[in-house]
């Protein structure tokens, strides 16, 4: 973790905490809350994202066009 600066880990920490508060749990799935906050948090860091309704009450996220650096350090922030 030598690589990631106390901004990043707090800012990953707040968007889990939310992500938690969003009480999505299977069954029913009802992922809106935590695509629309996981959405808020790419959208600010400048990458391109859309939900999709997979069926009721389940959304899929898709990142568009993202670049090796910014997959990269979404997978670091995730690995927290």
């Amino acid at each position: 973790m030598n690589d990631l600066n106390e901004d990043t880990i707090n800012e990953t920490c707040e968007l889990l905490a939310e992500l938690i508060q969003n009480k999505c749990v299977n069954p029913p799935g009802d992922e809106i809350k935590s695509a629309k906050s996981i959405e808020k948090f790419l959208k600010g860091k400048g990458i391109s994202c859309k939900i999709f309704e997979s069926a009721p009450n389940r959304r899929l996220l898709r990142i568009k066009n993202l670049s090796n650096l910014a997959r990269s350090a979404l997978i670091k922030v995730f690995q927290l």
